[in-house]
């Protein structure tokens, strides 16, 4: 009897020590002894620029910050945030209500972004470059609502997206872009379906498309929309039918040069008349804003701004306002 009530108490004990609650500058995580690993939790964030390490010790051990919890920023006032690379997955509501943010960037190792996820920021939104993946988690037989929205002017996606097989076939069935004005798919992403659809888009003027669009079912379905940019040197129909003839007669369709006759062949392009050959085809996009202003060194350290004087510090690139800057002194 007494081996087995000091078993139990060994297994009461251990299963209590393998998880714990620490704050390493201001900001809360909850460590796993066994994987060594760190998600960030819910605290007190407000009117802050906040720089998630990728890494962090506590009493002599090293710990990786591998996730960002549910509700981990649920209603807090942030300013900046930067998010590391070593970050694979979002919780559930992580940054719901939250109206102060001017960027957000989404690095291209997050993997998974949870339900009920309210993205409000300002300015933009950059899902980085990638060729994985990002999975949008979703539970649509129990709501309505869609699943993550993007409250931004300018929503950039730079790999594919999918969730419980409705993101491979409408984008805004799980995603509402209500007050997104401009949407860029990236050179990598090969994918672009019914994705803009009345209702969810009615801010929507711009739609930018990626040299790699391989797959397409409709270009929109959203009358607001006067301008698409492609990159694509030979398009891709599609059904022609989810475009208005008013749009066919006055949206403005840049392609890069010396294409338009690739266009005028294609299904459902050849019916635009505003064409211009005005597009590069030489630019070669990388995405590194780490979707924060202030001055940062490329592993995403975040430097005062009151000490830095670039007439005495380290020669090297730093991000300044989300613009690369070369230093040499």
């Amino acid at each position: 009897m007494k081996k087995f009530v000091l078993l139990i108490g060994f297994i009461t004990t251990a299963a209590f020590m393998k998880a714990a609650n620490v704050v390493i500058d201001d900001i809360s995580y909850n460590v796993d002894v066994e994987t060594m690993e760190a998600s960030v939790t819910y605290g007190n964030y407000d009117y802050r620029d906040v720089l998630i390490p990728e890494s962090f010790e506590y009493n002599g051990k090293t710990f990786k910050v591998t996730s960002i919890g549910d509700k981990a920023f649920v209603n807090s006032k942030l300013i900046s945030i930067s998010i590391p690379y070593s970050v694979v997955s979002i919780g559930n509501n992580a940054f719901e209500n939250n109206e102060f943010l001017d960027k957000l960037f989404i690095p291209n190792s997050v993997k998974d972004i949870g339900q009920y996820n309210e993205f409000n920021v300002k300015d933009s939104i950059i899902i980085e470059d990638g060729d994985q993946m990002l999975i949008m988690n979703e539970n649509m037989a129990q709501t309505s609502r869609p699943v993550s929205r993007f409250y931004t002017k300018y929503l950039y996606i730079g790999r594919k997206l999918w969730g419980d097989g409705i993101f491979s076939d409408h984008l805004s069935y799980s995603v509402s872009l209500s007050s997104v004005e401009v949407l860029e798919y990236g050179d990598l992403v090969e994918d672009m379906l019914k994705i803009i659809w009345d209702g969810h888009t009615g801010t929507m003027h711009t739609l930018i498309l990626g040299a790699g669009i391989k797959n397409m079912q409709s270009i929109n379905g959203n009358k607001t929309i006067n301008k698409i940019i492609c990159r694509m040197q030979k398009p891709i129909g599609f059904d022609k039918d989810y475009v208005s003839t008013q749009q066919y007669l006055d949206t403005e369709i840049h392609i890069p040069y010396d294409t338009q006759s690739n266009y005028l062949k294609a299904e459902g392009w050849k019916y635009f008349l505003v064409y211009y050959e005005d597009v590069p085809t030489n630019i070669n996009i990388v995405r590194k804003d780490r979707g924060a202003l202030g001055i940062w060194t490329l592993d995403g350290k975040k430097i005062n701004n009151s000490n830095f004087d670039k007439t005495n510090h380290p020669n090297g690139i730093y991000i300044i306002d989300g613009k690369k800057v070369i230093i040499r002194n």
